[in-house]
C-alpha cells in the first residue's frame, strides 16, 4: 500500500487591507503566474488555475515571487529578508542560491533583463535595497536617497538600464544602473509610492501611490509625460501593469474599481466595478497576453472581462488562512472546508477530483474563525468561536440557531446527534435544539459520537478520555480493570447525561474518532501516540482481519508497543468507510495511513504539508483528503 499525490486545491494569495499583492508573470512561456500564501510561493496555471503547485523552500512567511525572464527559475522573498533562487522547469524545484540581504521584510524584487541580476526592496533596519548577481551574490551598486523604507522596485529591460524605487518618504528614486547608483528623486506623490513599474520595451515608467494618483514618465531620463486621470481613483492605489504591448495600463485600487489606461491619450478606457463591500477592494492586478486578472482584500481572484466590466469572467475560491475544517458532503460528490478567517468554501465536483473548484457561502458567516465544519442528516453544521450555525443548501446559509455558544473547541456528528466540546462544558443538539448540557471540571480538547447517536467520548487536557452515555438508564456491569492507569468506572443519572468512562492516557487527548462501524475509538495525543480501544469489554478476538483480542489493544498502551510513528502531537485523525484503515495527521507535518491487519507497517507521507496537518479525511477506501495550516487540500 502506497500514498500518491493526486492533486492540490491551492490557497489564495495571503492578503492584509492597506497592502499591495504583488502578482508574478511568466512572461516568457506566457502560462503561469505567482503569489505568495503563508511559507508558500504558488504557481499556478493562468487558464487552468485548478492545475496548481506550491514551493515549501521558506521558513517564515513568504512575501514576494518573480519568474526571471528566461524563464527558468524563480526568485522569492520572504518577511525574514531572505532571498531564494530556485528551478523553476523541475518538479523538485531545487535551490540554486541563498541569500540574506535586508534585515527585515522584502517587499518587492525584479531581475535584470538578462536574468544576471536581482535588485530587491523593503523594509530593513539601515538599508532598505539591495542589488546582486543572482549567482554569487556579490553587489552590484548601492540603492540610495530614501529615509523610510521602500515598497517597490523595477529594473528596465532596455539599455541604458535603470532601477526605479518608491517608498513611504513619497519619493521616487531613478537610479543608473549597472552598477546601481541613484540619479535624482522624484517628488510627484503626496503620499506613499506603491507600485513602480517599466513598460515591456521601457519606453516608459508609471507611479501608483495612496494619494490616487497614476503618473507616467519616461523611461531613459524620468521626464514626467502625464498624469493619468485626475485623479486616477478615489482612493489608494495599491498596482498597475502593463499590457504585452505597452499601450494600455491596468491599475487596481481600494475604491472598489479596477480601470484601463490609454498610454498615448492618458484616457480611462475601461472601469471594472468589482462591488461595495470592503472585501471588494483591489490590492492586487495582472496583465499576460490577454487575461487580467485582480486580487481583493477578501483574497479571491477575478478574471477581468473587458466586454463586461460589471461582472468577471471567473473569480477563484479557497482559504488564505489556516484550514481548520473538512468534511465531505452528501455521497461524497462534494467537500466542504473552514478557515480561521470564518470563510466556509464548498468544492465540486468531487467526483471529478481533477476539475474540482470552488466557491463559498454568501450572506452573514462566521465573524470569527471556524472550529469545524459537518455534515449531520444532510445540512452543514459549523461552529465558530462565537456561534455555532446551521447552514443549508449549496451557498447560501438560511438559519442560524443558539448563536452564544461560549468558544467551542472540538465537534462531531453522527445519527443527528452533534456533540459540542466547548471550554468548560459539552453539549448536546438534536434536531436544531440544546438536548443535554453538562459542566465539566477538566479542558476538553475533542470529541466524537458514536455512530448509534447515544454515546459521545470527549478528549481532555487532563491526559484523559471521557465517555458519556445518553440514554435514560444503563444496566450492564462494568467491570474495573486496572492496566497501565486504565479505569472503567460508571455512575449514571436516570435521564441526564453523565459520564460512564474515563480512560487514562499518556498525554493531551487531541483528536478522537469511532470507527464507522462503531466497534472502535482511536486517539491521538500530544505525546504522539495513536491508541485503539474497543467500545466493549470482551476478551475474545475480533472478527475483521487478525486483529487480537482487547488485552492486546491495552497493550497497545504500554510504552513499548504503541503506534509512534509520528514525531510530535497528533492533531487529527479519520477511518475508512470499512474500518480497516487508520489515517492520522500532525503537527509534524506527516501523514500516516494504518492498516489495523499490519499496524507496525504503516504508509508515510513525511512532508504532506509545509505546516501542522490540521485535518484528514478518508474519501474512500483508497483516496485522502488532507487540509492544513499551510491553507492547502491535497
Amino acid at each position: 500500500m502506497s500514498l500518491e499525490l493526486r492533486t492540490v486545491f491551492g490557497p489564495l494569495p495571503s492578503v492584509v487591507r492597506g497592502e499591495n499583492v504583488l502578482l508574478g508573470g511568466d512572461y516568457k512561456n506566457k502560462k503561469n503566474f505567482l503569489y505568495t500564501c503563508g511559507k508558500n510561493v504558488v504557481i499556478r496555471d493562468l487558464e487552468n488555475p485548478k492545475n496548481c503547485t506550491l514551493y515549501y523552500g521558506h521558513k517564515v512567511n513568504a512575501s514576494v515571487a518573480r519568474y526571471s525572464p528566461s524563464g527558468f527559475y524563480i526568485c522569492s522573498a520572504d518577511v525574514a529578508g531572505n532571498i531564494r533562487i530556485w528551478d523553476a522547469q523541475s518538479s523538485e524545484h531545487s535551490l540554486k542560491a541563498e541569500y540574506c540581504k535586508l534585515n527585515g521584510r522584502i517587499k518587492d524584487l525584479q531581475w535584470s533583463n538578462d536574468s544576471q541580476r536581482i535588485v530587491v526592496c523593503g523594509s530593513g533596519r539601515t538599508v532598505f535595497g539591495a542589488a546582486i548577481m543572482w549567482d554569487s551574490g556579490n553587489s552590484v551598486g548601492e540603492i540610495s536617497g530614501h529615509e523610510k523604507p521602500l515598497n517597490t522596485i523595477d529594473c528596465r529591460a532596455s539599455r541604458p538600464f535603470r532601477v526605479i524605487t518608491g517608498g513611504d518618504d513619497n519619493l521616487i528614486g531613478f537610479h543608473a544602473a549597472f552598477p546601481v547608483k541613484i540619479s535624482k528623486l522624484l517628488k510627484n506623490h503626496s503620499r506613499y509610492v506603491l507600485c513602480l513599474r517599466f513598460s515591456p520595451s521601457g519606453e516608459f515608467f508609471a507611479s501608483a501611490g495612496a494619494d490616487g494618483r497614476v503618473f507616467l514618465f519616461r523611461g531613459d531620463c524620468a521626464e514626467l509625460v502625464r498624469e493619468m486621470g485626475s485623479p486616477a481613483h478615489q482612493s489608494s492605489v495599491m498596482c498597475l501593469s502593463w499590457s504585452p504591448e505597452g499601450d494600455m495600463l491596468l491599475t487596481a485600487s481600494t475604491d472598489k474599481t479596477c480601470k484601463i489606461w490609454n498610454v498615448v491619450s492618458g484616457a480611462e478606457v475601461c472601469q471594472f466595478l468589482m462591488g461595495s463591500s470592503i472585501e471588494d477592494q483591489q490590492l492586487g492586478c495582472l496583465w499576460q497576453g490577454e487575461t487580467l486578472i485582480s486580487v481583493a482584500l477578501g483574497g479571491w481572484i477575478n478574471y477581468l472581462d473587458r466586454n463586461n466590466p460589471s461582472t468577471p469572467k471567473r473569480m477563484l475560491y479557497g482559504h488564505m488562512k489556516n484550514i481548520s475544517g473538512l468534511c465531505l458532503g452528501k455521497n461524497g460528490s462534494t467537500f466542504y472546508s473552514a478557515c480561521q478567517g470564518g470563510l466556509i468554501c464548498v468544492w465540486y465536483p468531487f467526483k471529478n477530483i481533477d476539475t474540482a473548484v470552488a466557491t463559498i457561502f454568501k450572506g452573514p458567516k462566521h465573524k470569527t474563525a471556524v472550529c469545524d465544519v459537518l455534515i449531520c442528516e444532510n445540512k452543514i453544521v459549523s461552529a465558530g468561536l462565537s456561534a455555532l450555525a446551521q447552514l443549508t443548501g449549496t451557498v447560501a446559509p438560511v438559519s442560524r440557531w443558539n448563536a452564544l455558544v461560549p468558544t467551542p473547541v472540538s465537534m462531531d456528528c453522527k445519527g443527528g446527534t452533534i456533540g459540542l466540546a466547548c471550554v468548560s462544558h459539552i453539549d448536546i443538539y438534536r434536531e436544531g435544539k440544546k438536548q443535554h448540557s453538562v459542566s465539566v471540571s477538566y479542558s476538553p480538547a475533542s470529541a466524537a459520537v458514536h455512530p448509534n447517536g447515544e454515546t459521545i467520548a470527549i478528549g481532555g487536557k487532563d491526559q484523559k478520555i471521557h465517555v458519556y452515555h445518553l440514554k435514560g438508564a444503563l444496566n450492564t456491569f462494568i467491570s474495573t480493570l486496572q492496566i497501565t492507569t486504565l479505569f472503567f468506572f460508571l455512575y449514571f443519572e436516570d435521564g441526564q447525561l453523565a459520564e460512564t468512562r474515563t480512560i487514562s492516557l499518556y498525554g493531551e487527548v487531541t483528536t478522537l474518532k469511532y470507527s464507522s462501524d462503531g466497534r472502535y475509538l482511536a486517539s491521538g495525543d500530544s505525546s504522539s501516540y495513536v491508541c485503539l480501544l474497543p467500545t466493549d469489554t470482551y476478551e475474545g478476538p475480533s472478527t475483521i482481519g487478525n486483529i487480537p483480542p482487547f488485552s492486546a489493544y491495552l497493550a497497545l498502551l504500554v510504552k513499548d508497543n504503541r503506534w509512534t510513528n509520528h514525531t510530535t502531537k497528533i492533531t487529527c485523525l479519520d477511518w475508512s468507510p470499512d474500518s480497516r484503515c487508520l489515517v492520522t495527521g500532525g503537527v509534524d507535518c506527516q501523514v500516516i495511513v494504518w492498516s489495523l491487519e499490519n499496524p507496525k507497517r504503516p504508509v508515510m507521507v513525511p512532508r504532506a504539508h509545509t505546516d501542522n496537518v490540521t485535518k484528514v479525511v478518508f474519501v474512500d477506501e483508497r483516496t485522502v483528503l488532507t487540509a492544513g495550516y499551510d491553507c492547502e487540500c491535497p
